[in-house]
């Protein structure tokens, strides 16, 4: 009679080895992929909490801004920027922890490499919808989505190789 291991001790030989620039595109499209529900949720909650203190009127919010002291000006910016960059840097981290995770041949740099790749991809997506109509929009865009997400991109690879299966 012929016995079968019940527990597979090198699990990770099994499957097949990905390139590290593989592991790019997978935690790129991951990045984007979490970021989309998060930035809906978190936009919603914006419009919420600030129903009543932020006029919704662009000539009334034009006012509102013109008439606000440096520090509601910080606070507004800040309402504006947070929900969206939250979401982001949360959804390249979770993307660089997973590439860090499972990559095989895939370091931290590439789980970074990806944050890049996704804000790379946002970029592009925005500046094909014509969001980005001017050189300083595209370039706002650029530092304060690249920045954040190859940061959050190498921390969450970190994160990902210390649990990796010691094999």
């Amino acid at each position: 009679m012929r016995r079968l291991p019940v527990l597979q001790t090198n699990v990770e030989d099994d499957a097949p080895r990905r390139a590290p620039w593989q592991w790019v595109a997978i935690g790129a499209a991951l990045a984007i992929t979490l970021w989309i529900p998060l930035l809906t949720l978190s936009l919603w909650l914006r419009a919420r909490v600030l129903a009543g203190v932020v006029p919704t009127d662009a000539a009334e919010l034009g006012m509102h801004i013109r008439n606000a002291s440096a520090g509601q000006k910080l606070l507004l910016m800040l309402s504006a920027l947070g929900p969206v960059l939250v979401p982001w840097v949360f959804a390249c981290a979770a993307a660089g922890a997973l590439v860090g995770r499972f990559g095989g041949a895939a370091r931290s740099k590439h789980a970074a490499y990806s944050g890049l790749a996704a804000a790379a991809a946002g970029i592009g997506v925005a500046a094909l919808g014509g969001a980005l109509d001017s050189a300083a929009a595209f370039a706002s865009s650029v530092v304060a989505l690249a920045g954040p997400a190859a940061a959050a991109g190498w921390l969450g690879g970190k994160f990902g190789e210390r649990r990796r299966l010691k094999v």
